[in-house]
């Protein structure tokens, strides 16, 4: 037993002499060599950026997608070493032609890779991989870029994206080279757009060459969002109003089985690919082509007003579908005098034949009768006055009150402010989404649907996270023989009424329109200044007989509706008939 202790004693003895040995040996005689290795080799942590999720037309067009680009950093522990750099920043210059040194300098307490050049073409990405053993922790980053394959036609619909605010890299958990939406649907749906950041730890040599992966997490693709808009629908808009030579306005064509918006679009425009770049040239354009016209720009209504207010007129009692009122060439009221559009004395109408006509002074008459707060409460009760449920930021226009009156100018509210207010004039602002919207709900006999961008949100491998599905936004109650006579009257402004230039041979369309003054107390004619032209509105229906679109043009400054606007919707509508597009939407 005493000898086997001994033989064990000694094992134990001759091991902690091995290892004692090594330890010598590696601290001591080799301690220097391995300390300088060990300077030389260090971690990196790359972020793995996830590319965004792509924007869909409901026939599968991609509105937006991202690329991949590729840009260049440098690691920020080749600075906090504080090793003199010139040689390496000399070298770059010569090689790529920019030079670095400010980067660095305003980098310099970095905790995160700092990019020293973005977007490299495929050249000078050989180049670097061909020399990047002279740039000792400068890597290649993987960044996604977004593309808007057709430019400038969808730009008020999806918007642009840009680099994070602080807020931003807050609330996403995103990378500062992550991109967020600003405007439009990229801005609405970014939370569902955005993905999932991963990432690379990596041990890498003194010349940045990777040696081997510590840890890696995947990115994750942002989800899919897919619209409503039909992008061969929206293609004939854009070429129609474009053709039309008009400079400024927008349109909306609407699904009135379900309020999809099938196009959307509003002019000027701006290319998204090229905000930035562009951004002086956009902001300093007097005619603002960031402002979308469809949803967020306000307007006197002009004649498309009058529609509401016969549903109210015949729903209260204040004339029936046979009487009749003399459409004059002006009344007086009070010690004013209110011209109708045409100044002379065109006899006794009915209210079809008022809607047909437009005529002011028979809507004057009806104004008078229904009283402000009726007006008011049928127009609220189409939708003006407020902002809509919609995926985009859209204005809520403006109804006046007796009490919003004397708050703002100290007076009294005049039977002539709602004799004004009854042809949409005066004080009243609406937006083409709200026209549109009204329009929407005459159309389907006093049911309103909720409009919407929205079809689908699915997941990159296309599986569905969200449906949208129709919602009713509002009913507006009337005897169904009213919208039916209200819808008679608009039928007869096209075939024989203030907008014939929207007949059509080859589809039945109803609508309004509607010439809004932009300036009062100067005589505005056909040789007047173009920013003192009326604006121009046409907004209706088609099929007559069973409504299945809904279309509404503003020309800003159009001088009149049916010179302008009415034939925008007209080609609009032929267009979708001639190419077969209504057989494709229910």
């Amino acid at each position: 037993m005493r000898k086997n202790y001994i033989v064990f004693a000694l094992l134990i003895l001759l091991a902690y002499i091995a290892i004692g040995a090594r330890l010598f040996y590696l601290q001591v005689i080799k301690g220097d060599k391995y300390y300088e290795e060990s300077k030389q080799n260090y971690t990196r942590l790359q972020i793995l950026y996830p590319p965004r999720g792509a924007i869909e037309s409901s026939d599968g067009k991609k509105l937006a997608y991202d690329v991949p680009t590729y840009d260049l950093y440098i690691d920020p522990q080749e600075i906090s070493e504080n090793r003199d750099l010139s040689k390496e920043i000399k070298k770059f210059k010569n090689m790529f032609g920019i030079d670095i040194t400010n980067i660095i300098k305003v980098n310099k307490n970095s905790i995160t890779p700092i990019k020293i050049m973005d977007n490299l073409s495929t050249q000078q990405l050989e180049t670097f991989y061909a020399n990047s053993y002279k740039f000792p922790g400068i890597f290649v980053g993987i960044v996604p870029k977004r593309v808007y394959p057709y430019g400038d036609e969808y730009a008020h619909i999806l918007g642009y994206v840009g680099l994070p605010s602080q807020k931003d890299l807050k609330e996403y958990k995103i990378g500062p080279q992550s991109l967020v939406g600003k405007a439009g649907i990229e801005k609405r749906f970014n939370k569902y757009l955005i993905g999932e950041l991963g990432y690379k730890k990596i041990m890498v040599n003194a010349l940045g060459k990777e040696l081997y992966t510590i840890d890696k997490k995947l990115p994750v693709q942002g989800d899919t969002v897919v619209l409503t808009i039909n992008s061969r629908i929206q293609d004939i808009v854009h070429k129609v109003f474009l053709s039309s030579g008009q400079k400024v306005g927008a349109v909306i064509v609407m699904n009135a089985h379900n309020g999809e918006i099938l196009a959307l679009d509003s002019f000027p425009e701006y290319n998204p690919n090229d905000v930035y770049k562009d951004w002086d040239k956009i902001i300093n354009n007097p005619l603002r082509p960031f402002l979308n016209r469809a949803t967020e720009a306000i307007y006197p209504p002009g004649s498309v007003f009058k529609v509401p207010i016969a549903i109210a007129a015949l729903k209260y009692g204040v004339i029936t579908p046979s009487s009749t009122l003399d459409c004059s060439g002006y009344i007086k009221v009070g010690n004013h005098i209110f011209y109708n559009w045409i100044r002379y004395d065109t006899g006794y109408q009915t209210i079809d034949q008022a809607i047909q006509n437009s005529c002011d002074t028979f809507f004057y008459q009806l104004g008078m009768k229904l009283g402000q707060r009726k007006i008011y409460q049928i127009e609220k009760d189409f939708g003006y006055g407020s902002s809509i449920p919609f995926e985009l930021y859209n204005s809520p226009g403006f109804l006046p009150t007796k009490s919003w009156k004397l708050r703002k100018f100290h007076q009294p509210w005049y039977e002539g402010d709602t004799v004004n207010m009854s042809i949409g004039q005066g004080y009243v602002l609406v937006t083409l989404l709200q026209q549109v919207t009204m329009m929407e709900g005459i159309a389907n006999n006093g049911v309103i649907y909720q409009p919407t961008l929205l079809k689908e949100i699915k997941t990159a491998d296309g599986k569905i996270v969200f449906e949208n599905h129709r919602k009713v936004y509002k009913y507006v109650r009337a005897p169904l023989e009213d919208y039916s006579i209200v819808k008679k009257g608009l039928r007869e402004v096209v075939l024989k009424g203030t907008g014939t230039n929207a007949f059509s041979t080859i589809v039945d369309i109803a609508g309004k329109t509607g010439t809004a003054q932009v300036v009062f107390g100067k005589h505005v004619g056909p040789n007047s200044p173009w920013k003192y032209q009326p604006d121009a509105w046409f907004v209706g229906f088609a099929p007559y007989r069973d409504p299945k679109y809904v279309v509404g043009v503003i020309v800003e400054h159009g001088i009149e509706g049916n010179l302008t606007a009415a034939p925008i919707v007209k080609r609009i509508l032929e267009q979708i008939y001639i190419k077969g597009i209504n057989r494709e939407i229910n």
